[in-house]
């Protein structure tokens, strides 16, 4: 496995084992932010992908307050960080919309 992607409407509880998914060379994560300062946690186990090259996070308002969101991304910036083989990472927070679901 190579690509991993995990969309889910509410904060994912992710953790990766240490040689679990060796040769994940990208991991895209697309969750909503709401109620992170009581319920959510960063992905634990990030440093444990040795192959990661690329971390894609988005992180979704649909109601969740500004202080969920920037906390969901100070955590989530402090587990990428940890992971010796430095990944290029993107984050992105947006004010509007929800994960799971799809314009046109």
């Amino acid at each position: 496995l190579k690509y991993f992607t995990v969309v889910s409407s509410r904060i994912p509880h992710l953790s990766f084992e240490a040689g679990a998914m060796a040769k994940l060379e990208r991991l895209e994560l697309d969750f909503n932010a709401l109620g992170w300062n009581r319920h959510g946690a960063a992905p634990i186990g990030i440093e444990h992908l040795s192959s990661l090259k690329k971390i894609s996070v988005n992180i979704l308002g649909g109601g969740a307050r500004r202080s969920d969101r920037r906390a969901a991304y100070s955590a989530l910036r402090n587990a990428i960080d940890m992971h010796r083989g430095c990944p290029t990472a993107n984050i992105e927070c947006r004010d509007k919309g929800r994960a799971g679901s799809s314009s046109t």
